[in-house]
């Protein structure tokens, strides 16, 4: 009879640190992603352009930092982890050589990684 209580106790136990490992690495990931951008500027940016914030989130992927969620269940993952975006920055210098240089994805379709890129990271 012992030893079942001790299961049990085990059992609760080993949830317990798993449900604290999985939050701790969630809020490792937006820390990672809070390195080279800003996560809450990057759903702020996303009101004007009529999208929900909510539906903004840390990637999954290990080389990207954000993707947003439409409402039919597909994802659009953007930016690259390791460098810098202006959200991160703010250097308008090279804010602007970026948006020069990537002059062609301001017409990009809204869904695309492009789009998000130009009018949201940078």
């Amino acid at each position: 009879m012992s030893g079942h209580i001790l299961c049990v106790k085990y059992e609760m136990k080993s949830n317990f640190f798993f449900l604290l490992k999985k939050r701790r690495k969630s809020m490792n990931s937006v820390m990672n992603v809070n390195r080279f951008s800003n996560f809450l500027a990057a759903k702020r940016k996303l009101r004007p352009f009529g999208l929900d914030p909510k539906r903004l989130h840390v990637s999954d992927k290990p080389k990207k930092k954000f993707y947003y969620e439409w409402e039919d269940g597909h994802r659009t993952y953007f930016g690259l982890m390791g460098y810098e975006d202006f959200l991160k920055h703010r250097d308008e210098a090279r804010r602007q050589r970026f948006k020069t240089r990537n002059h062609k994805w301001a017409h990009a379709p809204m869904d695309s990684p492009a789009w998000f890129s130009y009018y949201i990271t940078w």
